[in-house]
């Protein structure tokens, strides 16, 4: 009888039908901070040097524009320079993409003045233009030599190497037709998308947030990170599910973060906060305030955070 229960417990692994138990590691919480390439100045780069002596324990994925390298008059600090304050052990730093005009004309590409993120008519633009141009509006050519030339001038221009597998796009735009060059240039993980219904209040008379919810509608209710398949490339999104402090609250930010504990979930879940460099100063009182939050929560409730992105990577699949 042994002897019997060992072979048919032999089948069963041989068969496929039983798979190694995998524990799900704590949720995550990081800040993904965006240096959207208008300028870099003292009192945004002192505030996020304060948020880290404040809380050391919190990384950051820094997504960097890389206008700041070829655009005149961005600021009082060079690039590098800021940079290397706020950046610490544990965190990464990734591209940036936008349609900045200084960038679409380095890739070779007509510059597009319309439609914006804000209207849908013409308008004129005089300084600092083309960041609220969707690069959707590029076709897939012109859009492939703007991907592939800012990130090219992004690991040019940075004194360290940036993780070549990380990526946000001005607007949360989804490039659903560049499936193809996203692989090309090693593009996986995604932070473009977020839940729609965090930016119905802000942005809900606009045209972005039409493309907001055309775009990821499939990630309302969703806190783990999940694969999408195109063509037959298949890349990671990590939903931005906790706000950005240009736009809401530290008592929304915190509502999203209790709402993200509620939510079930197959996958490892991870909570993302966002600031913006250039708001940095404006709102640091937000990101301070809903970081303490969370973190007070977490604490009394016995409830741990990973307080880095790279501990959910090895458990994300195809089925999440």
């Amino acid at each position: 009888m042994p002897q019997l229960i060992l072979l048919f417990t032999g089948l069963w692994c041989l068969l496929g039908f039983h798979r190694p138990v995998v524990a799900k590691p704590n949720p995550s919480m990081f800040v993904f901070t965006i240096w959207q390439g208008e300028h870099i100045k003292e009192h945004d780069v002192k505030a996020l040097e304060t948020y880290r002596t404040e809380f050391p324990q919190v990384s950051m994925i820094h997504f960097i524009s890389p206008r700041y390298l070829i655009a005149p008059n961005t600021g009082d600090l060079e690039l590098n320079q800021a940079i290397k304050r706020v950046y610490r052990p544990g965190d990464e730093k990734a591209v940036y993409f936008a349609g900045w005009e200084e960038l679409v004309s380095k890739a070779g590409v007509l510059v597009r003045n319309s439609p914006s993120f804000w209207t849908n008519k013409s308008t004129p633009c005089t300084k600092a233009c083309g960041l609220s141009i969707p690069l959707s509006v590029y076709g897939e050519d012109d859009l492939k030599k703007i991907l592939n030339s800012q990130k090219q001038l992004l690991d040019e221009g940075l004194s360290t190497p940036i993780n070549d597998s990380i990526f946000l796009t001005a607007g949360w735009q989804n490039l659903t037709n560049q499936s193809r060059t996203l692989s090309q240039l090693k593009l996986k993980w995604d932070f473009s998308g977020i839940i729609p219904s965090t930016m119905k209040k802000p942005l809900g008379r606009y045209p972005i947030h039409t493309w907001i919810r055309s775009n990821w509608h499939i990630l309302e209710n969703v806190h783990s990170p999940k694969y999408l398949t195109e063509s037959k490339h298949s890349r990671i999104i990590v939903a931005q599910n906790g706000g950005m402090t240009s736009y809401h609250s530290a008592e929304d930010i915190y509502s999203y973060y209790k709402a993200f504990k509620l939510q079930k979930s197959q996958g490892p879940k991870v909570f993302t906060l966002g600031v913006v460099q250039e708001t940095a100063f404006m709102y640091q009182g937000r990101l301070k305030q809903a970081t303490q939050m969370i973190l007070d929560a977490s604490k009394k409730e016995k409830t741990p955070l990973n307080f880095t992105w790279q501990t959910f990577m090895g458990y994300i699949s195809p089925s999440n």
